[in-house]
């Protein structure tokens, strides 16, 4: 393990398509070890997953699977949505007689499209997950595996951490994130996932969902629908906020825990569990290599503390809230304006269609991603907790309705440029490519301008205190 080379015959990875399509039945059997009888031998891996056992099982599949199969999933919808745009517009397709809506063509096709490339879609790439490489019911072979992880970090061509609070604080984590930058001094490919960033993107996908499909209801029912949107919106975006606030002070309590890392200190499940006799503690084994690798325990505290406060900081605060995953979060309100543009008729048709279609792609790919931004640093300039519960919960419910008070006037503001802003027969198409640009030049500014997160706040040492209010 010392200078990073397996035993024999003993590297092997899991394929992703493997992992999701077993793993929830074994976990449902509490038989997640059967996972190494799905490994394949390998030379090299394309991912090696770091986690803590910490962490809840769904919450790494869902992270996994929103990882690995949510670009497939939207580009398949968005390709069927388009074809059965053109069709309903070639008189192929019936019109649909139970909405508002002709067509609903697209959102239905494209959904019918999403769901089977999320559950069928198979990723070949091989992984090291350590509760399948490593065989978990025979002694000797898991500590062949655990002799070996060096060898596995050193032929991983990226890590992923599916981080969660515990994260910093556990000793097989650091030296997994220590030892795989030791080992790729110069090319290491990181991706690191906050715990429920998969079910938040997914779950928004769903809520949208919901909303197109009461959309495609009844013409009776627009009064009922309008006022299911209003109950179940509001609170969602009142959660996401208050979860948003949260997790800044999360990030700021890891890179407390990272600034004060301790090899002696850490945790580990052997010293928790107690030191069986005669057997050998993890501590034992880590220390060890550290030493080989780094030259001392000091020099590895020292890097661990360094690398692990700014790689998991930029990553959370700043990688973590990409604008393609935001966009990815929204897809199904696309898949809706499709519809809408294709159920036009009558005079000037042909530019409508294409005016809608245009206004959508700006507010999905412009507008939508400015306003998460906002959220983001608004959020994170208000992380800090409030005492009374009710006030905490107050300021998270103020700032979801002035964040949704804005994006409300931006769209306003984008819908006068493209209807009203021109004064010509053929105004609103000169006005949608005006939006466009404006739109797009404003969005490229705020991302490149605006300070990434992970640095509008010092180092912490000290723990994040709470804020009270006056009568706490």
């Amino acid at each position: 393990m010392s200078d990073m080379n397996a035993v024999p015959d003993i590297l092997c990875g899991l394929r992703v398509c493997h992992f999701l399509k077993h793993a929830p039945w074994l976990w449902w059997r509490r038989e997640l070890w059967k996972l190494h009888y799905l490994a394949e031998p390998v030379d090299t891996l394309d991912e090696f997953w770091s986690h803590s056992w910490r962490l809840s099982a769904w919450t790494k599949y869902v992270n996994v699977l929103f990882l690995k199969h949510t670009l497939p999933a939207c580009l398949m919808s968005l390709l069927f949505a388009a074809v059965a745009y053109v069709l309903f517009l070639m008189g192929l397709l019936p019109e649909w007689t139970q909405g508002p809506y002709p067509c609903s063509w697209c959102s239905f096709s494209a959904a019918g499209a999403y769901v089977l490339t999320m559950l069928f879609c198979r990723r070949h790439a091989r992984v090291f997950l350590d509760v399948a490489c490593i065989k978990q019911d025979d002694p000797v072979l898991k500590a062949q595996g655990l002799l070996s992880l060096g060898a596995w970090l050193k032929r991983s061509k990226s890590l992923l951490v599916l981080w969660d609070p515990s994260f910093t604080l556990r000793l097989w984590c650091a030296f997994e994130f220590g030892a795989f930058l030791y080992s790729h001094p110069k090319d290491a490919k990181l991706t690191v996932v906050p715990p429920l960033q998969g079910a938040i993107c997914l779950g928004s996908q769903l809520t949208v969902a919901a909303a197109l499909a009461l959309s495609h209801m009844g013409k009776d029912l627009e009064m009922l629908k309008n006022v299911i949107l209003a109950v179940v919106f509001f609170p969602c975006a009142i959660l996401l906020t208050h979860g948003l606030r949260a997790y800044w002070r999360s990030i700021e309590v890891m890179k407390h825990q990272a600034a004060v890392f301790s090899f002696e200190k850490a945790q580990c499940d052997c010293c928790e569990r107690g030191r069986h006799e005669g057997g050998l503690c993890d501590k034992d084994i880590i220390g060890k290599c550290v030493i080989a690798w780094f030259g001392s325990i000091e020099s590895f505290e020292n890097r661990v503390r360094m690398e692990m406060q700014v790689a998991l900081a930029y990553q959370l605060a700043h990688a973590a809230f990409s604008y393609h995953r935001m966009v990815a979060a929204m897809i199904p309100w696309l898949w809706l304006q499709m519809d809408l543009s294709a159920s036009h008729d009558g005079e000037w048709t042909m530019w409508t269609r294409w005016v809608e279609l245009s206004r959508a792609v700006t507010i999905m790919f412009g507008i939508y991603p400015c306003t998460m931004k906002l959220l983001c640093h608004t959020t994170f300039l208000l992380r800090a907790k409030y005492c009374r519960t009710y006030v905490d919960l107050l300021l998270s419910a103020v700032a979801a309705a002035s964040h949704l008070y804005a994006a409300t006037w931006l769209i306003t503001l984008e819908e006068y440029i493209v209807w009203f802003l021109v004064d010509h027969s053929h105004g609103p198409v000169y006005g949608a490519v005006i939006s466009w640009f404006m739109w797009s030049i404003v969005t490229l500014l705020l991302w490149k301008c605006l300070p990434v997160l992970h640095c509008m706040s010092r180092v912490q040492h000290q723990p994040v205190p709470v804020r009270c209010v006056p009568d706490c």
